[in-house]
């Protein structure tokens, strides 16, 4: 038992791990497997030691140490300390052995219980009050984890993930002292930043639409429009527009859209459907923007059941564009099951909060969260470059002010 185990070598399932072996852990209810082509052999484990014997000595077997999932006590469970499948934190894995090199160990280490927790990519945050995301970083490792609350965009541009700001709250990335704002290598360059203060104007629904709605055009179906190369497309949709994969809003990158919503905005999909709901194509002008005067929803439908879907692949966003509403954006989730990985892409500003439902917990335990981020949100600085000139103008307040001399 060693949390701090690596694997040797240069490291990889191919390289067996390196660690203490003073104190022994006891397994229950674990399975011990031993695979390759034409063989496959496995054993329940309920001991610190255990044999298999293996009908070759090839040196391409497949070990695995497979612990409990769910485990009988969540609080207190075992899960690998090195040589993890990458899909699987809870399966302890070697690769290319040969049986008649002696013991192999596995190196195995208590879980955290790990809340629900959000990450972006690129780009930063800003709440009124508490942005909170808790990094489980005793066991969220690469590559199918990145322990930090602001990771580098998509491409990993140096020194592209943004701060996390706030006005009167606080910033908790961790129960401890600890803080897991950006990956470790960007630290030294993050420590540098500097906020001369983090107020931002209201620019909500009535200050858009000043400065839009005299050329909006009634939006008199759910369907999105058709645009005509350089021209901005201006509408206006009064009640709820619900968006689903029956209507989704896929915008080459030469088309521009901003829709008014006079209600509330909600995203659905099908079950188990894990569409791209609203898409804009990049490498162009493409822009799309809602702004809501109620609420935006998007349903706990949207997403990918695999939560190790890499955020930073091309065109795998359930959702971009840029989303502005006067009350609450809700990522939806449910009550026990595993809720789906939620990737959203652009801006997402909600004047009356945010709320971040998701959760990997299924009712049984919440281990899950130990491993990947619930919900994914990726800056695109493309948004801002495209949007038009309007939205870009800058909020000034004269006054005259009395001379001191």
């Amino acid at each position: 038992m060693d949390e701090n185990a690596i694997a040797s070598g240069i490291g990889g399932t191919d390289n067996l791990c390196t660690g203490s072996t003073a104190v022994a852990a006891s397994i229950t209810n674990g399975l011990l497997t031993l695979n390759r082509t034409g063989e496959n052999q496995s054993k329940i484990i309920n001991n610190t030691a255990y044999s298999i014997v293996a009908n070759t000595s090839n040196s391409d077997y497949t070990v695995a140490l497979e612990l409990e999932f769910p485990p009988a006590d969540p609080n207190n469970a075992w899960m690998c300390a090195c040589n993890a499948d990458p899909s699987n934190p809870f399966r302890c894995l070697y690769t290319n052995q040969q049986p008649n090199q002696g013991f192999i160990n596995f190196f195995v280490k208590r879980n955290e219980i790990t809340s629900a927790w959000f990450q972006t990519l690129g780009g930063s945050s800003w709440a009124s009050d508490n942005i909170q995301s808790k990094i489980p970083f005793a066991t969220c490792s690469l590559p199918t984890c990145n322990p930090a609350l602001m990771l580098r965009d998509p491409s990993g541009t140096v020194d592209s993930a943004g701060f996390p700001l706030v006005n009167t709250g606080a910033i908790v990335t961790s129960d401890s002292s600890g803080v897991y704002i950006h990956e470790v290598d960007g630290r030294s360059s993050a420590v540098q930043g500097q906020a001369l203060g983090v107020r931002v104007p209201l620019e909500n629904y009535d200050y858009f639409y000043n400065k839009f709605g005299a050329s909006a055009q009634t939006l008199t179906n759910l369907q999105k429009p058709i645009v005509g190369s350089d021209n901005l497309g201006v509408y206006l949709y009064s009640g709820n527009l619900n968006i689903d994969q029956t209507n989704s809003w896929n915008l080459n990158n030469t088309e521009q859209i901003i829709v008014f919503v006079d209600g509330n905005l909600t995203i659905d999909d099908t079950v188990g459907g894990e569409n791209r709901l609203t898409t804009v194509a990049s490498g162009g002008d493409g822009f799309l923007m809602f702004v809501v005067r109620g609420d935006l929803t998007i349903s706990a439908n949207v997403g990918y059941d695999n939560i190790y879907t890499n955020a930073a692949t091309a065109n795998v966003a359930n959702v971009e564009g840029v989303f502005v509403a006067d009350g609450l954006i809700t990522i939806a989730g449910q009550t026990g099951v595993t809720d789906k990985k939620f990737i959203g892409a652009g801006t997402f500003v909600g004047w009356d909060g945010v709320d971040l439902q998701r959760n990997f917990d299924d009712g049984v335990s919440p281990e899950l969260n130990s491993a990947a981020a619930t919900e994914v949100f990726i800056f695109r600085p493309d948004f801002i470059i495209n949007a038009p000139r309007q939205i870009k103008s800058a909020q000034m307040s004269w006054r005259e002010i009395e001379p001191s001399f």
